[in-house]
């Protein structure tokens, strides 16, 4: 197939770019305000307009009414994908949510390039779903439709990391054997490729991909810890109830709630009519009520994500300092958080992360001595723990870390210029 341009999207988590490719050229899309990253938020207001990315935000922070949603990738492959979600007076599905989403990132790539754009490379992670062939193929299978139903003729994918590899090796002026860290919002993948970079854009690369590896761990996973750590305690995890046939019978409060408060996806599930009212039975019997109230007033007034924020800004301030204090100004509260217990409260999620690379090592039968070179991509890599895990096992290897946010999009606008130009 020969076309004039296509273009690279890179859907995730957290954040999503687009390139376009045209004429042998390919660059990214500024996707908002003169940025080529976009939050990939949606806000859906009461008066049915509808904003994207940073703008979402913002909206939704300043107060006006409305349903903010982010993480949207997650859903890809779950029970949710077909299922309808109150949004004001409307039900949407998630397919359709997450298709104005990549309407929009479409649109975009449409302005910058002057005409239709109708063929696409689709990134996606090396495994949605690592343990789950069939949910794996669903995801797959649900985001090809969604990118179809948008307007794209030809949808085609590519495993992030795999991008990742083709932008760096622009940079190379020798051939060197990689190791691929692409650490997400929502996975983390790995690929071991020879890079070359005397390779003409129609390679045929396929020998030259050694292993590829991945698990469903993520930033909004580190998000998870540290919110359930540090900042649902003040609204009440943790705390005891009294039983309500039973009144000398104490019982921990229930967790469910605060799960769905730490979870990007599942937020709206703890600020419904239903959670609402169980949260006022529970103060009842609550032997610290005035913790509960904070919860529901987080409830009542639908600042999950609002808080969420705070959890994520906590996280990334972490990344430079011993210690950060959160000062959150609805419920109006200081919560303290510490890099060594935010590191702790993920260890275990490191370690899957580091069972992953072990992983890749060994199907590509290479040593971690073998590696000259380490690509560092996606916003989870600023975390210390993590370059710590990476350039200890590793420490005779060169680290690439240039355009953590861009790079999956980039490569993924190299690929289709390979495929259709």
């Amino acid at each position: 197939m020969s076309v004039n341009l296509a273009c690279g999207i890179d859907f995730g988590t957290s954040n999503s770019t687009c390139a376009l490719a045209r004429d042998g050229h390919v660059a990214l899309v500024d996707l908002e305000e003169g940025k080529d990253t976009i939050p990939s938020a949606i806000f859906f207001a009461e008066n049915q307009s509808v904003e994207f990315g940073r703008a979402a935000i913002a909206t939704y922070i300043d107060g006006e009414d409305g349903r903010l949603m982010r993480s949207l990738k997650m859903v890809l492959g779950s029970s949710l994908i077909n299922e309808k979600t109150r949004i004001g007076k409307r039900s949407l599905e998630f397919v359709d949510i997450i298709g104005t989403f990549l309407q929009h990132i479409k649109s975009r790539c449409e302005i910058a390039a002057g005409q239709t754009v109708d063929h696409v490379i689709m990134g996606r992670p090396v495994y949605f779903y690592e343990e789950d062939a069939a949910a794996d193929l669903q995801a797959q299978n649900a985001l090809e439709s969604i990118a179809k139903s948008v307007g794209f003729k030809s949808v085609q994918f590519q495993y992030e990391p795999i991008a990742a590899a083709f932008s760096h090796e622009k940079r190379l002026s020798k051939e060197m054997l990689s190791l691929v860290v692409d650490l997400g919002g929502g996975t983390s993948d790995f690929t071991v490729i020879k890079l070359r970079p005397d390779v003409t854009v129609n390679s045929d690369r396929s020998s030259d991909i050694l292993s590829t590896s991945g698990v469903r761990v993520g930033g909004t996973h580190f998000d998870e810890r540290l919110s359930m750590n540090s900042f649902m305690p003040p609204l009440g995890l943790g705390s005891q109830v009294r039983d309500t046939f039973d009144a000398d019978k104490i019982m921990d409060m229930p967790m469910s709630v605060y799960g769905q408060l730490s979870s990007w996806p599942w937020v709206h599930l703890a600020q419904t009519q239903k959670a609402i009212s169980e949260t006022k039975q529970l103060i009842t019997l609550s032997l610290s009520p005035e913790r509960l109230q904070r919860l529901l007033m987080v409830q009542e007034h639908q600042l999950g994500h609002a808080y969420l924020q705070a959890v994520e800004g906590a996280k990334i301030a972490l990344t430079d300092h011993d210690a950060h204090i959160c000062k959150v100004e609805s419920p109006r509260i200081d919560v303290e958080t510490y890099r060594t217990e935010f590191e702790r409260s993920i260890s275990a999620e490191l370690g899957r992360i580091s069972g992953a690379i072990d992983a890749c090592l060994t199907n590509a039968q290479v040593k971690a001595r073998d590696i000259d070179l380490i690509i560092m991509t996606g916003g989870s890599t600023e975390i210390p723990a993590v370059n710590q895990l990476i350039a200890k096992r590793f420490p005779n290897a060169e680290f690439s870390e240039l355009d953590k946010f861009g790079s999956v999009g980039l490569g993924l606008g190299y690929h289709a210029s390979s495929v259709y130009l």
